[in-house]
């Protein structure tokens, strides 16, 4: 119990707890007694109680911001992810979402592949979203890349009333894709022989009458002959493949 003269005053102050998110409201009530007064017949009438009271406010600020990666509409938080065409168009789609409580600023987002990713707004209000797009053209085999945006919080003041600056706030997510670039290979053999030798088995047998013109012939009409022979032969194979 305190005792105050007329015009004094005194400065009470409450320990220190930790601020909850949200608004908060709370009012102080304050009440003394005058002193006790003497009636005309001498009574004793015991002192008035006198009181007053007064509310504050603050606002709790926790400030959030989180992001959700897609690749062509697939939240693809792990491998594979969808299959694109190597070459193809793919379309990496950004949702960022203030989910705190305040309003956020200078709002960045930037892709570890892609770089600087381009959104239409750098503030955004508290449970606001906004949609941010990059296009790239698929490359081949797996591919990961991993967003990640950032914000600015207000400013807000400590116990003691001093200006605090505000909190930044992060979020990332990844997103995958593999590049497809499907091929086929054939192997045609004949009678178990790949079959691309120039003399393959189909003409083996008709290799008797060249021995033939040899030995009737003189070398140089059978150097003519063979060169014709294996003209001929070059342009079947390529027709029968």
């Amino acid at each position: 119990m305190r005792i105050l003269a007329v015009g004094e005053s005194m400065e009470c102050t409450s320990s220190v707890v930790a601020a909850v998110a949200g608004q908060t409201t709370n009012t102080a009530t304050v009440s003394g007694t005058g002193p006790d007064t003497v009636n005309p017949d001498g009574s004793t009438t015991p002192g008035e109680t006198v009181s007053d009271d007064d509310p504050a406010n603050y606002f709790g600020s926790e400030p959030s911001i989180g992001v959700v990666k897609s690749v062509n509409g697939d939240d693809a938080n792990t491998a594979p992810g969808p299959f694109i065409g190597a070459g193809e168009p793919v379309t990496f789609t950004f949702v960022v979402t203030n989910d705190g409580n305040v309003r956020l600023t200078n709002i960045v987002l930037v892709d570890d592949v892609e770089g600087t990713i381009s959104c239409p707004e750098t503030a955004l209000d508290a449970g606001a979203s906004m949609t941010c797009s990059h296009a790239a053209t698929a490359v081949e085999g797996v591919y990961e890349n991993t967003g990640t945006v950032t914000g600015l919080g207000p400013n807000t003041v400590d116990e003691n009333g001093v200006a605090v600056p505000g909190v930044e706030v992060t979020d990332n997510d990844p997103a995958h894709y593999f590049g497809a670039e499907p091929g086929i290979e054939l192997v045609k053999r004949v009678q178990g022989d790949d079959a691309w030798r120039l003399v393959s088995r189909w003409s083996a047998r008709r290799l008797w009458w060249l021995r033939l013109l040899v030995r009737r012939r003189t070398r140089r009409r059978c150097r003519v002959l063979v060169r014709t022979w294996l003209v001929l032969m070059v342009h079947r194979f390529r027709v029968r493949r």
